[in-house]
């Protein structure tokens, strides 16, 4: 009988625990409906009014440049002039996250936002290609390790032994 109790007492508290992720859901879906912050981190150039997040008036400027000098210059380029102009950026995964967000529209335009996602795009290294590193066969040190003789020449794979190719 007392487990009888007991898997219902779990089950209610299960139901009750779904009944408030369920509506903590729909709470914040409207919230982000109507356009009010949520919560978490607030984007670079931008600050909470009226529960909305909205641009940085002065930052507007800054924004539009970096947008501007990845356009014009890419990566590197844009993380110095951001540091020079007092806003480091110490990773490139931050300025392209930055850069890839859509709440910048607001201030950039649809038209050079979409601009600089087809750069970045077409930067982006193809990681699903099959393309080995820099050494060209499957063995491990081949190419990388040096004979002591006088020709001072590559060791490469030959017959399953690593031979000097002019010894």
């Amino acid at each position: 009988m007392d487990g009888l109790l007991n898997s219902i007492r779990y089950f209610l508290a299960e139901k009750s625990s779904k009944e408030t992720s369920d509506r903590w859901k729909s709470l914040l879906k409207m919230k982000r409906d109507r356009g009010e912050y949520t919560g978490g981190r607030i984007l670079w150039g931008f600050h909470i009014i009226d529960k909305k997040e909205v641009p940085i008036e002065e930052m507007k400027p800054m924004i539009q440049n970096m947008f501007d000098w990845y356009i014009n210059y890419g990566n590197k380029e844009t993380m110095r002039l951001l540091t020079e102009h007092g806003y480091p950026i110490n990773l490139h995964q931050i300025l392209l996250q930055r850069l890839s967000n859509p709440k910048y529209i607001a201030v950039v335009g649809e038209s050079k936002f979409n601009q600089t996602q087809k750069i970045m795009q077409s930067r982006r290294c193809n990681k699903k290609s099959n393309t080995k590193s820099l050494n060209r066969s499957s063995v491990l040190l081949e190419g990388l390790v040096y004979h002591c003789c006088e020709h001072n020449a590559r060791l490469n794979i030959d017959r399953n032994a690593f031979r000097c190719r002019k010894c």
